[in-house]
């Protein structure tokens, strides 16, 4: 029987068990990418999403090529290449690994069981990133976690035999380019983290040998969060690297260094890893987090504003630090965690939106998006959580303390150049102000904050929370919610 081994966020050779599993029935493979049209055209996944993945899968055809195997990809409906699958080959398995997402997301994934269950075939799903589906007790996800991490890495195979191209059904290519025919929308970027599983190695030995230093130290410094940080994200959101290989890697490193700060720097980022997969396991758990509010209560009291939005969504608030952090994401798909956190409490509580379409807007603009992460996150950020206490940044603030002197500022807003630090952050307030091409705040940062909090003490300290099926969740911590602006990135 045909073994067919489906890759998704899962784009590498190191650590696959699916590939693995398969290889061992001794016969000839099939490894597919299908792109499902109507995933890419429903969802927040957007053009530089695809840009990374076929990165990734052209350093993956290489490798297969290397071993004397070819990967084959579809931009058709998974379902029909199914199909043609099952009727150029007859019965087969595949292996894949488990995935949670988006209502969307879930959609396709259930499709899929449904369809290979009417033929009788079977789906071999493989736990990832220590998340199970049907988890009860989080007290003990943290062990299992560990023991999951512990396991021995499923080794890179030295030969990889696949079926000869000539008997592949024609939905199904080699070539890694006929991707770009995929209509999606969204921004692509050229400064962004190319993908590819060599580089994701490489970026992992560069942070554990010297940027790692200052890891946790630097994590919310705008200029120096860029070198400190793993910059992992990226590759551990589409697979090419996976996060047992890190959390050994990082382990081995802790035991081979004797410089005890170091050492700190480097458990704190192991911390950021397990809260990884908490947070995918939490969508896994309650897939509605992606698209409705766990407590509802702030839902009334936030709404729709087109032009408010698209001012937010270019970069052209007024607010130099918002402004700002928009442009380099704009322009390279990554911003830090404190920055991540500071646009959307600007855009949830400053400027009174609802949090479901700009969290959509930036996950399309995030190159590392990881639905889980992103959304959990989100929520716990905006005050949609069961948690009483919710932090209101002020980015005038935020700037003043992590950007004294306006480097990152200046730096993203050219016309700011000449503005002295003191007024950097509040250009308005400078007397030469109305000579400089950059428009007015949109708002009235202080008293908009003052508002909003008002409104959040009011409604969270007066309403039931109506999402029932998430109060098992321990969100309402005050470590959960100081954790929520540490894991946008790690």
């Amino acid at each position: 029987m045909l073994q067919v081994v489906w890759f998704r966020r899962d784009v590498r050779l190191l650590d696959h068990q699916p590939l693995v599993e398969a290889l061992r029935y001794g016969e000839p493979i099939l490894p597919i990418y299908i792109a499902d049209p109507s995933l890419w055209k429903n969802s927040e996944l957007s053009v530089r999403h695809l840009q990374f993945i076929m990165e990734g899968l052209t350093e993956l055809q290489e490798s297969f090529h290397n071993r004397n195997g070819t990967v084959y990809v579809s931009i058709q409906e998974v379902e029909d290449v199914l199909a043609t699958i099952y009727e150029a080959f007859g019965e087969f398995t595949i292996h894949t690994y488990a995935e949670s997402g988006t209502t969307v997301m879930n959609e396709r994934n259930m499709r899929v069981h449904k369809w290979m269950e009417s033929q009788g075939l079977q789906v071999k799903e493989y736990q990832q990133d220590g998340v199970v589906k049907g988890h009860d007790n989080r007290g003990t996800l943290r062990k299992e976690w560990n023991a999951y991490m512990d396991n021995s890495l499923y080794k890179t195979p030295a030969y990889i035999p696949t079926v000869d191209e000539e008997e592949v059904p024609s939905i199904l290519s080699s070539s890694i380019d006929k991707m770009n025919r995929l209509s999606v929308g969204g921004m692509r970027i050229k400064y962004g983290q190319q993908g590819g599983e060599s580089l994701a190695l490489e970026s992992l030995e560069t942070f554990l040998s010297e940027r790692s230093k200052r890891y946790k130290d630097d994590l919310a410094d705008p200029v120096s969060s860029s070198t400190a940080g793993s910059r992992l994200s990226p590759y551990l959101a589409w697979g090419n690297i996976s996060l047992r290989y890190v959390v050994q890697r990082t382990n081995e490193k802790i035991s081979s260094i004797e410089e005890e700060d170091h050492v700190q720097q480097l458990k704190a980022f192991l911390a950021h890893l397990f809260w990884h997969s908490q947070y995918k396991q939490w969508l896994l758990d309650d897939p509605l987090i992606a698209c409705e509010s766990i407590d509802s209560a702030l839902d009334d009291v936030r709404e729709d504003k087109e032009e408010t939005f698209q001012k937010w969504c270019e970069g052209e608030t007024g607010i130099p630090m918002i402004d700002a952090a928009m442009m380099l994401l704009l322009k390279t798909g990554w911003i830090n965690n404190q920055l991540r956190a500071m646009l959307i409490s600007f855009t949830c509580h400053t400027l009174g939106l609802d949090w479901r379409r700009p969290a959509d807007y930036l996950a399309g603009l995030f190159l590392d998006y990881v639905p889980g992460i992103h959304y959990s996150q989100t929520q716990l950020t905006v005050g949609t959580t069961d948690a009483k206490s919710v932090k209101v940044l002020n980015p005038i603030k935020l700037g003043k303390n992590l950007d004294p002197e306006g480097t990152f500022v200046r730096r993203h807003i050219p016309a700011l150049k000449h503005v002295p630090n003191k007024y950097v952050h509040e250009p308005w307030k400078y007397h030469g102000f109305v000579h400089i091409d950059y428009g007015e705040p949109m708002i009235d940062v202080q008293e908009a904050n003052r508002r909003a909090k008002e409104v959040i003490l009011s409604v969270k300290g007066s309403t039931n929370i109506k999402r029932k099926k998430t109060q098992k969740k321990e969100s309402s911590t005050r470590e959960d919610q100081q954790l929520s602006l540490n894991l946008f990135d790690s």
